[in-house]
């Protein structure tokens, strides 16, 4: 059976209290676990719930760990994941930037000044994976059984928008994911069509 779960939806600061009780204090992070491992997008604040969760598990899943782009809200609750710091877990890292320039990212938060275990010094086997294909163009690849497509949209510093194609459907994650470029826009919509569910950016106002 594959699930798909929100453990985190907000931005650009987790919040508290019962005024936000309707969509959660969590900043991004969600995940899509099938029969074969968990897919991860993005480690806010919401990726400590499923930690913890994970941490539970007599035998853990291989984990690929999507990231939608750098931003704070999306990578500040990674140096808290406790998998990340036992050795019986695996996580790839996916990314539009791999290798070096995704460490080179995660270590701006996840390593001194900021914290004191730099991401190198995980136990956890941590690997670093560039998304296939063109930066300029919808791409995919397969998973765990799901058919994980990717899409540039606008956002400062770049970001990208995540679907997921499964026996059971389709979802797509487009977080941050602002109006005003009319080609990104067109691939975008082309890339949501049909989806089942579409987790999208509520940030402004219709007419903003």
């Amino acid at each position: 059976m594959n699930r798909f779960t929100i453990h985190g939806a907000r931005g650009s600061m987790s919040a508290s209290g019962r005024a936000h009780a309707r969509y959660g204090a969590e900043t991004t992070c969600f995940s899509l676990e099938t029969p074969r491992g968990l897919l991860i997008v993005d480690a806010g604040t919401g990726i400590l719930g499923l930690a913890d969760a994970l941490m539970r598990r007599p035998s853990p899943p291989d984990i690929t760990l999507l990231f939608t782009h750098w931003h704070l809200d999306h990578v500040m609750g990674l140096p808290c994941f406790s998998p990340i710091y036992q050795r019986r877990f695996r996580i790839r890292i996916l990314s539009a930037a791999a290798g070096p320039e995704a460490e080179s990212a995660l270590s701006r938060v996840f390593g001194p000044p900021l914290w004191p275990v730099p991401i190198a010094g995980a136990d956890a086997a941590v690997t670093y994976e560039r998304l296939p294909g063109s930066a300029a163009a919808p791409c995919a690849l397969r998973r765990y059984g799901v058919r994980i497509g990717w899409c540039p949209v606008l956002h400062p510093q770049s970001c990208v928008a995540y679907r997921f194609d499964t026996e059971c459907g389709s979802v797509v994650v487009a977080t941050d994911r602002e109006h005003g470029n009319p080609e990104m826009d067109r691939r975008f919509f082309a890339f949501a069509a049909n989806a089942d569910v579409l987790v999208a950016d509520a940030h402004y106002l219709p007419s903003e």
